[in-house]
């Protein structure tokens, strides 16, 4: 399952390493959609899903059981179970955004983030900073490709380096998600961090808006 793309689109993932897990997972996060693999060890798909609904508290909680294809017998059991919906590996992208469309709640983010490829620093400790790549930029947030990892909630200062713009932007931010999907030359990770704005002036952001304005950028995806 493409884990990266739901994060991008701030979709907060819980993973569950067998049927009794998803349970207690329940039970402890209250999660708006639950993915069952058909498989899952301990428990069959259809199995697990009928605990999830049989339990009054949880009964209206969408579940959609994930299957390969050709097993029509086993799709047939976790329709009978309650199942709100059924995926056929392989699983695409758009299968996870029609997900999202029809069960999650919209995610509000706070702007709109575009395209780019500017070099920021950034790091706790303003006097040595990291270097990374902006690959997404709003007057909200950044997306940073870099392979320093910080912690979700680290407060880091950033610099970000607007072409023609002396001096560069700085201002305090914190880490609002990390990713570490991405493989980079054979097996070397790399990791991307979402950097919340946290006290960028009107002046700068101002500035951000008009770069993505005039450089045209597109909307990233």
């Amino acid at each position: 399952m493409d884990g990266d793309f739901l994060r991008r689109h701030g979709v907060e993932l819980l993973v569950a390493r067998d049927g009794q897990d998803v349970l207690a997972l329940i039970e402890k996060e209250h999660p708006e959609l639950v993915l069952l693999d058909f498989d899952m060890g301990d428990m069959a798909g259809d199995e697990c899903c009928g605990r999830i609904k049989n339990d009054i508290r949880f009964a209206s909680l969408p579940v959609v059981v994930v299957a390969p294809p050709g097993c029509e017998e086993e799709l047939a059991w976790c329709r009978q179970a309650g199942c709100d919906g059924l995926l056929l590996r392989p699983i695409r992208r758009h299968h996870l955004d029609v997900l999202a469309k029809r069960f999650l709640k919209p995610v509000a983010r706070s702007t709109v983030r575009h395209e780019s490829a500017l070099q920021v620093r950034f790091g706790s400790n303003e006097n040595a900073l990291c270097s990374g790549k902006a690959l997404n930029l709003g007057t909200g947030g950044v997306l940073v490709e870099t392979d320093h990892l910080l912690g979700v909630d680290t407060r880091v200062t950033l610099e970000l380096d607007l072409p023609g713009l002396s001096p560069c932007i700085v201002c305090q931010a914190r880490v609002a998600w990390i990713n570490r999907s991405r493989s980079v030359d054979g097996g070397h990770f790399r990791d991307e961090l979402g950097l919340q704005f946290l006290d960028i002036s009107d002046e700068n952001r101002e500035l951000i808006r008009h770069f993505i304005a005039t450089e045209g950028l597109p909307p990233a995806l």
